[in-house]
């Protein structure tokens, strides 16, 4: 194995720095965020659904029909609240934060 010596050039001057005063335009508004309560009624009526079903389910043990509409209920509230969950994750949680 050999040793190459190897010699750098001189280092070059940088860019002259400016002087006197900077103009420093302001950074853009932040719009409003969205009202939250139209979302927290939206996230309340799959629960709502899902306790009806849940009260249908326990007062009437006898079976039949009743037991239709609370499958139907018990699937509604479940797609509800899947829909609501992925709808509100995905918005602009940084803009609620700083507001």
């Amino acid at each position: 194995m050999g040793t190459v010596v190897f010699k750098r050039p001189p280092r070059q001057p940088g860019p002259q720095l400016p002087h006197g005063e900077l103009p420093l335009e302001p950074p853009p508004e932040l719009p409003e965020p969205a009202s939250p309560n139209v979302m927290r009624l939206l996230m309340i009526l799959p629960m709502v659904a899902g306790a009806g079903a849940m009260a249908f389910m326990f007062a009437g043990r006898g079976g039949g029909p009743l037991q239709y509409v609370v499958g139907a209920m018990f699937g509604i509230s479940m797609l509800g609240m899947m829909v609501v969950t992925m709808t509100t994750s995905s918005g602009n949680k940084t803009a609620e934060v700083i507001a």
